[in-house]
């Protein structure tokens, strides 16, 4: 499944958004990446700003979506994964 932003959801009228791994704790194991610059900017406040009303549910299983990114974001595996 791959990652959707913000201005799709809301051209799209998606009324809630499911995820399971917040951006913070994302950075957290990303670090400095130029691959991924990543903003401490939570999704809810982004909606918040937005026009139409947007739900947001999560981080849900944050450890199970983090065990995902394991070794993607290593520079030593990077080049084999990304």
């Amino acid at each position: 499944m791959q990652p959707i932003n913000h201005e799709t959801l809301l051209r799209r009228a998606f009324g809630c958004v499911v995820f399971g791994l917040s951006e913070r704790r994302l950075k957290t194991m990303t670090g400095d990446h130029a691959e991924n610059p990543t903003l401490d900017l939570p999704c809810r406040t982004v909606f918040a700003a937005g026009q139409r009303r947007v739900d947001v549910i999560g981080p849900l299983l944050e450890d199970e979506a983090a065990a995902l990114h394991a070794g993607v974001w290593d520079a030593s595996q990077r080049s084999s994964i990304i």
